[in-house]
């Protein structure tokens, strides 16, 4: 008697289960889709140097990680190194791909990889990058996700 009550039980709660996972499914869908248009912006605002456009997309207690240098506390703090990068005449190419997501409540993260191609303004050969990222995003109080933790690693030159 009590094994078929279990039962009962099991199979009345099975859909409350299933639409857990189907929302959940649709929430990743939706955080994927909102980190893709993040990096989309975020590559086309360092190209163009628009440095207000490029902090648009940061929480305010952002975390910049980048090589050889250290952290970068703050929108502040990252939008005056920003405007520093940004002087260079330099012209720039980037992508940046996505190869994972994950949505943890409030926070969500992505890894993935980018390159970057800089030639200088002057002429001469361009340079190329290439490395992996990850990054965690905030969502903030209007639903909207922002970058709180960026951290770039360029893999090694190929000699």
């Amino acid at each position: 008697m009590n094994r078929q009550i279990l039962i009962i039980a099991a199979i009345i709660s099975l859909p409350f289960f299933s639409l857990k996972i189907v929302f959940a499914g649709a929430e990743d869908d939706s955080f994927r889709a909102a980190v893709e248009e993040i990096f989309a912006t975020y590559s086309e605002m360092n190209m163009k140097k628009d440095v207000d456009g490029w902090m648009a997309l940061w929480d305010e207690d952002g975390i910049k990680m980048s090589p050889n240098i250290p952290s970068i506390h703050g929108k502040s703090a990252i939008r005056e190194l920003k405007h520093k990068k940004s002087q260079s005449p330099d012209d720039m190419e980037m992508t940046i791909k996505v190869e994972d997501t994950q949505l943890a409540g409030d926070f969500g993260f992505a890894h993935g990889t980018y390159f970057v191609s800089i030639t200088p303004q002057g002429g001469g050969a361009a340079k190329s990058m290439e490395g992996k990222y990850l990054t965690i995003f905030r969502k903030q109080a209007d639903g909207a996700w922002k970058i709180y933790r960026d951290s770039v690693s360029p893999n090694p030159t190929p000699k």
